[in-house]
């Protein structure tokens, strides 16, 4: 038999490699800003253009490479961090693999200008989709300057998979971010295109936050900091109110290396118990130092990951210093006892129902009426031994999905004492809410519940696409016009989808460069919390954005449907409950939500009369 395993050629292999290292623009800036930092470098600057995609430029003022290490660079493996494989077990750089340059290199455009500060000349290195193209002599100060041009280029497919610009041009200033936060003493400059993004100064972790982040944590930062003989801890946690319902802001860096750690966060979170909501997470900006022996760092190409000898230790300790912060500051809500508050006045508030969406009336609706509904069942046929005046309630729409309730009904034989009992009087329908958050009803063949908060999301979500579809959707303007500073990087991501978030209803002009004034809000929501819409539209719309691919249109109809939706724990009355029913059968898909959750189960008579059988 012939022999059938081979050696791939270093292009191949290269281009593999780059897979693992290379995922998006993103993943070139992370690398190249690690790069300077490891060069010593006290100033550095990154341009982009085209989200990264058409070009990527880092220019520090390191120590730069001499004219043999420029050309040896892009070689896979080639490095300057490490040289034993006990090296791994003691790093304190942020690169050691000696994969990223030749990894990049492999999939782009690349060129490489450096200089060492008493060389009297410099060099230039060219290198595309890893073929080295020449070098040659340039005039250059001490430093390195690199520029990565047409990223996946020679790889289309990859290059297909790239987000949209805002999306990846979020990816970009997040990593961004990371580096400078971990990083306050380095200036940094950030180009997009020829827009300067911005401009910091060496400074203080406390100002480098507020500057990165936005001026809204200004007079929110809890200082935090614990040592012991195992682990240092410092940094800055956020009051209470900085707490949102997405992990987005929380930085965790291990000697000065961002991670990722559900674990850890989860440390922090538990420390907030009792301050913030279960479905809220904290603001931190925490550093942990420790031995180098005490963690791996080479886990995972991104190194994002790390793993330690003594995770619960660690654990113990942040909880432990995050609570004592906690604990130092006058965080408690302050009560105002001059105000009068009525019992009256408190029944009326706790019963009041302020959705986001104004349910119809049964003429605007495309369910039957009442009369009309309880003389069929879901197949339209009589139930045998009922007289038809008698017939159970069934609001199967008269447009809308109607196979959709046909896909839930089936038929039972059960004696018709029991029937008779189950089934709802004439004109009368019985509805009735649980745990204020479903409503349950009886059907033909069963007990169908309702999930309140999906169950509205799916009639927002349609409502909001049929209008946008046609261009008819339009603002209510705010009474009072809300300025919010979701900070720089957010703000550039709305700059690259303003004309979807004013077709979808929004009114809002930028006010100065991290900072939005919203004059208006898609019809049909509630005006209550400007901001808290906002800013969750845009946590929701970035969640999509990682996980499915979906134009930036009906990405945000999702994220403001979600949003909008009533949630748990909103008590509805029994018209309300009706006329959500009506509308959620009258939507082209009731049984899910826009992302696929179910929002409504059925027991079956069958399934109820055999648990009681015994």
């Amino acid at each position: 038999m012939a022999d059938i395993i081979k050696q791939l050629p270093d292009s191949i292999a290269n281009k593999i490699a780059a897979g693992e290292v290379v995922q998006r623009p993103a993943s070139v800036v992370k690398e190249l800003l690690e790069n300077s930092i490891d060069a010593g470098a006290q100033n550095i600057t990154l341009i982009i253009k085209d989200s990264g995609k058409t070009l990527i430029k880092v220019i520090d003022d390191g120590k730069g490479m001499s004219l043999s290490d420029a050309r040896f660079c892009f070689e896979r493996h080639a490095t300057s961090k490490i040289s034993t494989a006990e090296d791994l077990f003691s790093i304190k750089t942020m690169g050691f693999r000696g994969e990223a340059l030749a990894s990049i290199a492999a999939v782009s455009m690349a060129e490489l200008v450096t200089g060492q500060p008493k060389a009297e000349v410099g060099t230039r290195v060219v290198v595309e989709g890893a073929e080295f193209k020449g070098q040659e002599p340039e005039a250059i100060e001490a430093g390195t300057s690199i520029q990565v041009k047409n990223l996946f280029y020679n790889i289309p497919a990859r290059r297909k998979f790239l987000k949209s610009d805002p999306v990846e041009l979020k990816h970009i200033m997040d990593e961004f971010n990371r580096v400078a936060l971990a990083f306050p003493e380095i200036g940094f400059e950030f180009y997009n295109g020829d827009l300067l993004v911005h401009s910091l100064k060496s400074e203080s972790l406390q100002k480098r936050i507020i500057h990165l982040l936005g001026k809204s944590y200004q007079k929110r930062l809890l200082t935090c900091k614990e040592s012991t003989d195992y682990l240092n801890i410092k940094g800055f946690i956020g009051t209470p109110d900085t707490a949102k319902k997405t992990r987005g802001e929380q930085f965790i860096f291990v000697n000065n290396r961002y991670i990722r750690s559900n674990y850890l966060s989860h440390a922090v979170k538990t420390a907030f118990k009792g301050l913030i909501t279960e479905e809220s997470f904290p603001f931190f900006v925490l550093f942990l130092e420790l031995d180098p022996d005490h963690i791996d760092v080479n886990v995972h190409p991104s190194k994002h990951e790390v793993k330690f000898d003594d995770e619960r230790s660690i654990y113990g300790l942040l909880n432990s210093a995050v609570k004592r912060t906690l604990g130092s500051q006058p965080l408690s809500p302050s009560i105002d006892f001059t105000k009068k508050v009525e019992i009256d006045e408190l029944d009326s508030s706790e019963r009041s129902f302020t959705s986001s969406f104004q349910f119809g009336t049964r003429d605007e609706g495309a369910a039957e009426s009442i009369k009309e509904a309880f003389e069929r069942d879901f197949s339209g046929r009589e139930i045998e031994g009922m007289p038809r005046e008698k017939q159970p309630w069934s609001p199967k729409p008269e447009h809308g999905n109607r196979t959709g309730w046909e896909e839930l009904e089936g038929s039972i034989e059960s004696p018709k004492d029991i029937e008779k009992d189950i089934r709802p009087e004439e004109n009368q329908r019985a509805v009735m809410q649980v745990a204020r958050a479903f409503i349950l009803m009886p059907v033909v063949s069963g007990v169908m519940v309702v999930d309140q908060n999906r169950a509205h999301e799916r009639i927002l979500f349609e409502k909001f696409a049929s209008r946008y579809e046609v261009g008819k959707v339009s603002s209510q303007q705010c009474l009072f016009p809300e300025k919010i500073s979701p900070g720089k990087a957010d703000i550039h991501l709305v700059m690259g989808m303003e004309p979807e978030l004013k077709k979808i209803g929004f009114d809002f002009e930028y006010f100065g460069s991290d900072s939005i004034m919203i004059n208006g809000i898609p019809e049909g929501c509630t005006g209550e919390n400007t901001k808290e819409l906002f800013e969750g539209l845009l946590e929701l719309y970035k969640n999509n954005s990682k996980s499915i691919s979906i134009s930036k249109g009906e990405s945000l109809l999702r994220a403001l449907a979600k949003k909008s939706a009533i949630p748990h724990g909103k008590v509805l009355s029994k018209e309300e409950m009706e006329n959500m029913v009506d509308q959620l059968f009258a939507c082209k898909i009731p049984q899910f939500t826009s992302d696929g959750l179910p929002t409504l189960i059925k027991m079956d008579y069958n399934y109820l009369f055999s648990a009681f059988s015994q």
